[in-house]
């Protein structure tokens, strides 16, 4: 580590992924992460572990064939390697797991219910955090909407042109999917949002959901006082809209709560078009400490760049 540590700039760039050293130095241009609006980028990992940043993205299986070409040696048992920590359950951040689908059906035309049997035990992913989902090489990160009793459910949009979605939509009853986790920078716990690290109340929450983007922040819904917390959930249509009636029950019990579609029938009644400026200033919080997004890329860019233009503190999950 202390070798790696010496190649940390631009120039002369080393990380370690699963215990093994990668000199990415020359890959450094081509990185897409370098400027996103979300993750880390590649240049802030030079001479570090990057071993939960690499995972936590979802890199799909071309990617991992350009990390395994820019290995340039090892440091020992991956799994001592790793600063990521152990779940205290079935999940592993470090090594994946498998589990076996009990049974599939579908919410939508285009969307799926997904129950996995892992086993005995508690899941292991606290809430906020997500796991990455691997068929052959194909992996992609999803925050399941319900674990417990031995059993996990994801709810996922299948996309025709997708590495993974179609994968999972052939899956058969009793066929396995691999799963590792938990990864992730953002957490609820002790009644207080952890981003990064950095603490939040939960007193004047932004959210902001798009589509299936709506499941990590479910997740937190449905584990802290929903007072104090703000939603604006876009979708297509109405009909696209995922767990309508347990989000307008929880309106009831004090959630802020917008639903924005871009084709509105005659007699819808909620706000129509994109997430822009003027709807996050009516739906959001007026003292707003944190604004949280989740969702199809711009969507998540926008909204970033809005929050920041705002004021507010923004990431995205």
């Amino acid at each position: 580590r202390e070798e790696v540590a010496k190649h940390c700039t631009k120039g002369d760039c080393w990380v370690i992924i699963d215990g093994k050293v990668h000199d990415v130095t020359a890959y450094l241009p081509k990185h897409p992460g370098e400027g996103s609006y979300k993750g880390t980028p590649l240049l802030d990992m030079c001479g570090k572990d990057a071993t939960a940043a690499f995972h936590d993205e979802g890199h799909s299986g071309k990617a991992v064939k350009i990390r395994d070409g820019l290995v340039v040696g090892e440091i020992g048992d991956p799994s001592e390697a790793s600063e990521s920590t152990a779940s205290a359950g079935f999940l592993s951040p470090s090594t994946y797991k498998t589990m076996v689908l009990r049974e599939k059906s579908r919410i939508s035309p285009t969307s799926w219910h997904f129950v996995f049997d892992y086993g005995d035990g508690d899941f292991g992913l606290p809430v906020g955090n997500h796991v990455l989902l691997k068929l052959g090489e194909s992996e992609r990160k999803y925050t399941p909407i319900a674990s417990g009793s031995g059993s996990v459910h994801f709810a996922i949009k299948v996309y025709p042109t997708g590495n993974l979605t179609p994968k999972l939509e052939a899956l058969e009853v009793g066929e396995t999917v691999e799963i590792r986790g938990p990864h992730g920078s953002i957490e609820l716990r002790d009644e207080r949002i952890f981003v990064g690290g950095e603490s939040h109340e939960l007193g004047s929450v932004g959210l902001v959901a798009g589509g299936s983007g709506i499941t990590p922040i479910l997740q937190v819904l449905r584990s802290a006082p929903k007072k104090g917390f703000s939603l604006v959930y876009a979708n297509r249509i109405p009909e696209e809209i995922w767990f309508r009636d347990e989000l307008e029950g929880m309106a009831a019990e004090g959630l802020g709560l917008t639903f924005t579609v871009d084709e509105a029938p005659n007699n819808w009644s909620g706000s129509t078009g994109f997430v822009d400026e003027n709807m996050l200033q009516r739906a959001m919080p007026k003292s707003c400490s944190l604004l949280l997004a989740c969702g199809p890329e711009p969507l998540v860019k926008s909204v970033m760049r809005i929050g920041a233009g705002l004021g507010h503190k923004v990431a995205a999950f």
